[in-house]
């Protein structure tokens, strides 16, 4: 027995006390609540009131698993292969990027000036949540989405299965694509990306938990064209897009002003660097002239 009885208290205190050396109080706590939101579907109020309830064998030797996993930076939601985005839930893996608050703040800009009858169109959509998201909160959106990775886009569609929402799903390299007219010649209103952007120097700063666990596929690029991305896409959105259409980017914070000269560089107007709620350059979107 590795603790001292049975009950979820005891268990708390085994998790805090391999975890918090590794991961700080606060998140340990959070992740101790996600565990057992995940594994037993309890809220915070539940999983309060049950403290003394008693775990059995089997539960206590799937939940020591889970805190080994932790405990070798595996991100909880790939330990359950779920997570919350938006409100609402998503299947993710070592395919695709656990979506983050930051894209969150993404979709709420987008979703305050979209037409409810207009076509979007995601590219390198990952786990689908950003036109997923979109769809659940205006159902009379048109939603495609790109990736490059096969992998990646069964995640996306079993997102939309799940969430039931109809997204078409197209396996392309942007960076190869001549127009997007050959591949979608559907009008579009609507383009967002949250394409790779971090730099291959900025490794060192990273997580464990990112670089060993997320897609290095989705989040880097070389460190001489960090913005080979922004530039093929706007390109593509200067084409695709009409008279008025929006174009929507997740950035790196450190290349906040050149993004957005980048974009002012092409046929669009009233190009906006926006700050994330932590104050950072995060956003950058443009109306098509």
């Amino acid at each position: 027995m590795f603790v001292h009885s049975n009950t979820v208290q005891a268990f708390k205190e085994y998790f805090f006390e391999r975890l918090e050396v590794i991961y700080g109080e606060g998140e340990v706590n959070q992740l101790f609540n996600l565990t057992f939101f995940y594994y037993k579907n309890w809220d915070k109020i539940t999983l309060r009131f049950n403290e003394s309830e008693k775990l059995s064998e089997s539960e206590l030797l799937e939940l020591r698993a889970i805190v080994k996993r932790l405990e070798n930076a595996e991100p909880i939601q790939h330990i359950f292969e779920s997570t919350n985005f938006f409100g609402f839930d998503f299947k993710v893996n070592k395919d695709v990027l656990i979506p983050r608050q930051e894209t969150e703040e993404l979709v709420d800009l987008i979703l305050t000036n979209l037409k409810e009858k207009c076509t979007i169109l995601d590219i390198g959509t990952g786990s689908g949540c950003i036109p997923i998201a979109i769809v659940k909160s205006f159902p009379s959106i048109k939603a495609k989405a790109i990736d490059i990775s096969s992998k990646a886009l069964a995640i996306a569609k079993e997102n939309a299965e799940h969430n039931k929402v109809d997204l078409e799903l197209f396996k392309q390299d942007i960076l190869t694509l001549k127009s997007l007219g050959t591949l979608i010649p559907e009008h579009i209103d609507v383009i967002i990306s949250n394409p790779p952007y971090i730099t291959n120097r900025e490794k060192e700063l990273m997580h464990k938990n990112v670089l060993d666990f997320d897609p290095h596929l989705a989040l880097f690029v070389e460190n001489h064209t960090p913005l080979i991305f922004y530039k093929k896409i706007t390109q593509l959105a200067e084409e695709k897009l009409a008279a008025g259409g929006m174009l929507y980017f997740e950035i790196n914070e450190h290349f906040g002003q050149e993004t957005a000269d980048l974009v002012k560089s092409y046929q669009f107007k009233e190009v906006k660097l926006i700050q994330d709620i932590n104050g950072k350059d995060r956003i950058v979107s443009a109306i098509k002239k």
